[in-house]
C-alpha cells in the first residue's frame, strides 16, 4: 500500500489585486463589499476627526467665548433684568443652546460625511464605467477608481473641507 503526500507550496503573488479580488470581490451583486465599504469609512472618520480635532474646536471655542461675553452682558450683569442665580444660568443655557454657529458647527461632520458619501456614489459607485450591469465591468477598473478617490478624499478634499469651515466659522466671526 502506497500513500502520495502532496505538498502544495504557497508562493506568495505578487499580485495584491489579484488575490484580494479572489478573496473579496462579489461581481454578482450591485453592493459594495465590507472591504470597500470599510476603507471608506475609515477615511471618512479620519477626515471627520481631523476637522474635530483642529478648525471645529477651534471654532466653537471661539463662539463659546462670544456666547459667554453675550450672557455675560444679557444674563450676568444686566441691571434692568435683574435676575437671580438660577434664572440668569436658565438665560445663558437658553441663548447657547439656541446659537445657530454653534448649532452649525455642530452638525458641520454630518455634513461632510453626506459629501463624501454622495461623492464616492458617483465617481466609484455608480459611475457609468462601474456599474456592476455593465458589459465592460472590470473588477481591475473599480479597484482603480476606489483607490483614486481614497487619495483625492486624503489629500484634496480633507483640505477642501478645512478651509471652508475654516471661512464660515473662523473668519466670518473675525469680521
Amino acid at each position: 500500500m502506497t500513500t502520495s503526500i502532496s505538498i502544495e507550496l504557497n508562493t506568495p503573488t505578487n499580485s495584491y489585486l489579484s488575490e484580494r479580488n479572489k478573496q473579496f470581490y462579489r461581481g454578482h451583486t450591485p453592493v459594495v463589499h465590507p472591504l470597500y465599504q470599510k476603507e471608506l469609512n475609515n477615511s471618512v472618520k479620519a477626515i471627520t476627526n481631523f476637522l474635530t480635532m483642529s478648525i471645529l474646536n477651534q471654532a466653537m471655542y471661539l463662539r463659546k467665548m462670544n456666547i459667554y461675553k453675550l450672557s455675560a452682558e444679557k444674563c450676568w450683569n444686566n441691571k434692568s433684568n435683574n435676575y437671580t442665580f438660577s434664572e440668569a444660568k436658565e438665560c445663558e443655557e437658553v441663548i447657547s443652546e439656541r446659537d445657530s454657529v454653534l448649532n452649525n458647527i455642530n452638525d458641520y461632520v454630518k455634513e461632510v460625511e453626506v459629501r463624501i458619501n454622495d461623492a464616492y456614489e458617483k465617481e466609484v459607485k455608480y459611475s457609468a464605467e462601474n456599474s456592476t450591469r455593465s458589459e465592460n465591468f472590470s473588477v481591475e477598473k473599480y479597484e482603480e477608481d476606489h483607490r483614486k478617490f481614497l487619495l483625492k478624499l486624503n489629500f484634496v478634499y480633507r483640505y477642501h473641507f478645512y478651509f471652508t469651515a475654516k471661512r464660515l466659522f473662523i473668519d466670518a466671526l473675525k469680521e
